[in-house]
């Protein structure tokens, strides 16, 4: 067996579903002005069911001096029209425990100010997993990336 990796772009979303249209931003660090905004927003889920393991890497620059936090949910529920695309069929969403930075497991992190923060994941046994940011005050235009790990015959 060999393993294999894969590098999913993440999208915003601002109903933790769909894709963000007007306009359309991915996480990748172009998104400056776009995310300066108070309240939570998404990533639009990722279909992780074939991984094995995956590690999202949440960061954002001082500048609008972001405060907030940051986690992981997951959802096992089917999305009947398409295996791998999202849609209103995921409902049932739980936050997810995770080691933080290579550390203790917990429920969320803490932004503030400049932010790198590492989230792993090592037992993935669910379909579905989206990141959210609720913001306390301030603004934040985050980069976000994600590697996921499985394994192929």
């Amino acid at each position: 067996m060999s393993s294999r990796l894969s590098h999913p772009i993440l999208k915003l979303s601002l109903d933790g579903i769909t894709p963000s249209t007007s306009p359309p931003t991915l996480f990748d660090g172009t998104a400056t002005g776009v995310l300066n905004q108070a309240g939570s927003f998404f990533s639009v889920p990722i279909w992780v069911d074939t991984v094995d393991a995956y590690r999202l890497v949440f960061t954002c620059p001082a500048t609008g001096a972001p405060v907030g936090s940051v986690k992981l949910q997951a959802c096992i529920d089917e999305a009947t029209s398409s295996i791998m695309t999202p849609t209103v069929e995921l409902v049932n969403w739980t936050d997810l425990s995770f080691s933080i930075n290579g550390g203790a497991f917990s429920v969320g992190q803490a932004v503030n100010s400049a932010t790198n923060v590492v989230l792993d994941e090592n037992r993935c046994n669910y379909g579905w997993v989206r990141m959210v940011y609720t913001a306390t005050s301030g603004l934040v235009s985050p980069t976000v990336k994600m590697r996921m790990k499985g394994l192929a015959a």
